[in-house]
């Protein structure tokens, strides 16, 4: 009989006026390396068989130029997280099942996406987290992690940052791509309703780490600064040299020279 809550407490009796606050986001409109994007994620629905196990359902749209009417059904594995909501999977359901990882397998730098709580049709940006050995999180999110045992066959992650904590499951999958390995994966619910996606980079594909390095650069440097520039001289174990076109302006330290006023 209710009352019925989401992830942040919200009474879901109470969201005509902001609906946009209320209720946990599962899928926004998002691309991967090396993956075509995805769009429009709907009309979905949660099958869960006898023996527990839960998919998600849905139609999806793809980031294609026209965009066209021709969508795909797509079924994502659903498992509960440690406050048992039902958190679903990075990638499409391919018979794997998650188990448990040392710590060497989940540590490392992850292509991360977080769907957040706007229901509009803008793409996502894709950004680039790393969990540390030391159970830190640096990158795009900043906060710690943990990594237990959820007692379902599965291991549980824990990520904060912040006052907003997420909690999911690491999980070994297949990307949707030609590559033959699968790729570490993170997957949480946050206390804030928003859901989290992590799809680790292999060490040794160097095109997709400089591309993700060039793109952790491209949102770190202010395109109007207010102060000079912090330059990073290594990124995701990359070496970045700087230069600059015009000295007069901004040196390759990332000094500025400001105009006179």
């Amino acid at each position: 009989t209710g009352p019925y809550v989401d992830a942040a407490g919200n009474n879901a009796a109470e969201n005509a006026a902001r609906p946009d606050a209320y209720g946990i986001k599962l899928i926004g409109n998002y691309e991967l390396f090396d993956q075509i994007g995805k769009r429009a994620a709907g009309h979905n629905s949660q099958l869960t068989r006898a023996d527990g196990s839960r998919y998600l359902v849905y139609h999806q749209r793809f980031e294609i130029k026209p965009q066209l009417e021709a969508h795909e059904v797509r079924v994502h594995q659903q498992f509960l997280n440690e406050e048992q909501w039902p958190v679903t999977a990075v990638y499409e359901y391919r018979g794997e099942q998650p188990a448990h990882y040392t710590s060497e397998e989940v540590t490392g730098s992850y292509e991360f996406i977080n769907h957040g709580n706007k229901t509009d049709g803008d793409m996502l940006p894709t950004g680039m987290v790393t969990l540390e050995a030391d159970h830190t999180v640096t990158g795009d999110l900043t906060g710690t992690w943990e990594q237990t045992d959820s007692g379902r066959g599965y291991d549980y992650v824990t990520i904060t940052a912040g006052d907003v904590t997420w909690k999911g499951y690491f999980f070994l999958q297949h990307k949707e791509n030609a590559e033959e390995l699968p790729a570490m994966t993170f997957s949480a619910i946050g206390s804030d309703n928003t859901c989290i996606w992590g799809s680790r980079i292999d060490p040794e594909n160097h095109q997709m780490i400089a591309q993700m390095a060039a793109n952790y650069i491209g949102r770190s440097i202010p395109k109007i600064p207010e102060e000079n520039l912090i330059l990073p001289d290594m990124v995701m174990g990359c070496q970045i040299v700087w230069s600059s076109s015009d000295e007069s302006v901004v040196s390759a330290d990332g000094t500025i020279t400001w105009p006179s006023e």
